[in-house]
């Protein structure tokens, strides 16, 4: 297996046997994305989806 490595753009990470980016934003700030499903997570992901909307 390939060590993968993290780079600048990555907002969060997370671990689950290997660490992966968990959200990622590009070089100008303006386009962001996760690999999380927060609408599976009850209040606070909720949370982390209002945040997001006050950050666009």
């Amino acid at each position: 297996m390939t060590d993968i490595v993290i780079i600048d753009y990555v907002l969060a990470s997370s671990e689950y046997g290997i660490e992966f980016a968990a959200a990622v934003v590009n070089k100008e700030g303006n386009v962001m994305g996760t690999q999380f499903h927060p609408e599976k997570s009850g209040d606070l992901g909720l949370k982390m989806l209002e945040n997001f909307v006050e950050m666009c």
